[in-house]
């Protein structure tokens, strides 16, 4: 898909499909929404194939599995303290809101992420 799309155009679809699929979720009920949560399975997959393989392309390889632990730490460390997060705004707000925030906040840090990270590779270039 890299190739038919481009890198850019990946790394925001990869984005793109869970935040649709939350908002999608917590605005509508029925089928649709069953359709709807299949994005999260491919972006999932599209992140397991482009980002990693753009990850271990740019790491040296003395520093590889290093930095592929770290980033399963703070990923973990996300859940850790997201989650319970979550659950509270659950109990309090209900399930279809607390659905449109995780869109709304993955696509803020979604593209936060995406802009430091396009601005890193401008400096090594």
């Amino acid at each position: 898909i890299e190739g038919i799309i481009g890198k850019k155009m990946s790394y925001i679809l990869i984005i793109l499909l869970p935040v649709v699929a939350y908002i999608t979720m917590g605005t509508f009920s029925g089928p649709i929404t069953i359709i709807i949560s299949s994005f999260f399975y491919i972006s999932r997959g599209l992140n397991m194939v482009i980002m990693k393989e753009s990850f271990n392309h740019e790491i040296p390889n003395k520093f590889r599995n290093t930095a592929n632990s770290i980033t399963s730490l703070l990923f973990r460390g996300g859940f850790f303290v997201l989650w319970p997060a979550i659950g509270f705004s659950i109990d309090k707000n209900g399930m279809k809101p607390t659905l449109v925030g995780l869109g709304i906040f993955f696509m803020i840090t979604g593209f936060m992420s995406l802009f430091f990270l396009f601005k890193a590779k401008e400096k090594t270039c």
